[in-house]
């Protein structure tokens, strides 16, 4: 198949122009004026898409016929046909009537509230919040330590229920995109910036990975101990390879690291190596693996307190969503409890009986979670010694909800979260 000029360059630039203006209005949702200037460019954008392809017919073999069919199944399409009347009002009649709303949520790893209110445009996000957290019922205004208030901007349109703005447009722009990209296939050429995903079956296309899943873009999540803004630290872990050298020279490492495709032979591959890095620098620092159909990848998770720890799971949530995940392992250390210890009593980092442990723990899409935990203790001089492995095929802990909530899982039942 040819990759030469394309062949309707007028329809490819209003796609593209389109995807540009779709971020844009994401960079503009807190400004009332500036998102509604985007907003009506990028659904003329839209619309102008089969315009132009419309106008660049001749060079289309079959062209009626084909295109006949995907006007039936965009009449069809309950986004595609709000678009084709939201055009009509944005060029003739003037704005949209739109509403701009804020889901609000008081959370730990679990939803304890919900609320949606109305937002006047002119007010920020994290103005919204300050005044939502000083108006919080009981219990959550007198016991607000390790709780986190979440607050959504949403703009909706009342044609189209249950959808956010920019969501249904990046629909529209994934239908657009496959419409394109049929195109240039019957005209014998391909492009490889117009991705589609024919395993994505809830739209006629699929969306550019930066257009799925912008909740925390549009979040704004604070403590309601200390009302601070909380924006714990996510860091992609891609080493060069002289640091690779250096890590394998420091933990005894040799050879790569196999990268099984099969989360569980890839986790227990990376416990020698965990108990490497434990005994030699006295500490683990947390660390995800997420695996997609690219292979797998590594963060790095920081956390201060628990408030953050939770956040960090709404933000990996969201990604694991993204990057259309289907397993993850996670590394760090844990305090363990009794169960006599837990009932009614401090916080782990702080209960006189507390123990240390590293965790391994894997999880996937569909449903099966694995834990392996190996206990230590530290001498006088913080010498770490590891005692023995278990391992155990359990239900999933309270930690991983937001990550259930993506996979389409059941919610795990309340519990105290590892600390």
């Amino acid at each position: 198949m040819k990759r030469s000029r394309c062949p309707i360059p007028s329809t490819h630039r209003r796609l593209e122009q389109a995807h540009r203006l779709w971020h844009q209005a994401l960079e503009a949702y807190d400004d009332g004026e500036g998102f509604h200037a985007n907003l009506n460019a990028l659904i003329e954008s839209l619309r102008n898409v089969t315009f132009m392809l419309q106008g660049e017919k001749e060079s289309i073999s079959g062209f009626d016929d084909w295109y006949k069919k995907w006007q039936e199944a965009m009449k069809e399409d309950m986004v595609m046909s709000w678009l084709h009347d939201a055009r009509t009002t944005v060029v003739h009649k003037g704005d949209l009537e739109t509403a701009s709303t804020a889901v609000a949520r008081v959370h730990t790893n679990l939803t304890l509230a919900t609320a949606t209110i109305n937002v006047p445009p002119t007010i920020p996000t994290d103005v919204a919040s300050t005044i939502l957290a000083n108006e919080l019922p009981e219990p959550f205004a007198s016991n607000p330590q390790d709780l986190v208030l979440s607050v959504e901007r949403r703009w909706c349109v009342a044609d189209l229920p249950g959808y956010e703005l920019l969501d249904a447009l990046a629909h529209a722009y994934a239908v657009l995109s496959k419409l394109v990209k049929e195109a240039h296939e019957r005209m014998g050429h391909e492009r490889e910036d117009l991705v589609y995903d024919a395993n994505h079956p809830d739209v006629l296309g699929d969306r550019r990975p930066c257009m799925i899943a912008t909740t925390e873009l549009r979040t704004v999540r604070i403590s309601l101990a200390d009302r601070k803004v909380l924006a714990p630290h996510k860091i992609a872990v891609s080493p060069d390879s002289r640091e690779i050298a250096i890590a394998a020279h420091r933990y005894g490492i040799r050879g790569p690291l196999p990268l099984s495709d099969d989360p569980f032979q890839f986790a227990e591959t990376l416990i020698p190596l965990a108990k490497k890095i434990l005994k030699k620098d006295k500490y683990h620092t947390r660390l995800v693996w997420l695996k997609s159909a690219s292979g797998w990848t590594c963060r790095e998770l920081n956390a201060f307190d628990r408030a953050e720890k939770y956040v960090l799971m709404r933000h990996l949530s969201e990604e694991i969503q993204r990057l259309k995940v289907t397993a993850l392992v996670d590394i760090g250390e844990v305090w363990m409890l009794s169960k006599q210890e837990e009932l009614g009593g401090p916080m782990p980092n702080d209960a006189p009986g507390r123990k240390e442990a590293l965790f391994i723990w894997v999880a996937t899409s569909d449903g099966r979670f694995r834990s392996y935990l190996t206990p230590f203790s530290r001498n006088i001089f913080g010498k770490v010694k590891l005692g023995n492995t278990t391992v155990a095929d359990i239900d999933f802990p309270t930690y991983m909800a937001p990550v259930c909530e993506v996979w389409g899982l059941p919610i795990p039942a309340p519990a105290e979260d590892p600390d």
